[in-house]
């Protein structure tokens, strides 16, 4: 099973500043664990999701302690929440070790930064089908990409 950390290949490689392999991260991930839910797998990788009214704020994900944290906008569709959960899923598990507060504000889904594309990508290769090809993938193309994705899961 896989742990709640990616293995230390993986953090070394985020360090350095280096592009991880996120669909080699969602794809083990929902391997060893059956789903790809991303209420299902907070829950089997002991990460507590926490619902409140957050104001002008979607989620975030904060680490108190050894305890990991989802926190979501109670006042959300569940078809938000879930693509909420699944983008804090992607802090956790792949930003963990970092010493910041990850905010999605109801006004922007997708961030600039480097950390919140990765946990949008992360949030993308975990909601949708993985038949996109990897020369989709280029900083250019993932938004259009994971805005045109959201826009298709949420009329089916």
């Amino acid at each position: 099973m896989l742990s709640m950390m990616p293995n230390k290949e993986i953090k070394e490689k985020n360090k350095k500043g280096e592009k991880m392999d996120i669909k080699r991260i969602v794809k083990k991930l929902t391997e060893d664990y059956n789903t790809k839910d991303p209420f299902k797998l907070a829950k089997k990788l002991d990460i507590s999701i926490r619902y409140y009214i957050l104001e002008d704020t979607k989620g975030f994900y904060k680490k108190i302690l050894t305890k990991k944290y989802i926190f979501i906008n109670s006042e959300l569709s569940e078809f938000e929440q879930r693509v909420v959960c699944a983008h804090e899923l992607g802090h956790a598990i792949l930003h963990s070790s970092k010493k910041f507060e990850f905010m999605l504000d109801r006004t922007s889904l997708i961030r600039k930064s480097r950390v919140e594309e990765e946990a949008n990508l992360f949030a993308s290769w975990l909601l949708f089908n993985d038949d996109i090809d990897d020369e989709h993938y280029s900083k250019k193309n993932i938004e259009d990409w994971v805005i045109d994705n959201v826009i298709n899961l949420k009329n089916k």
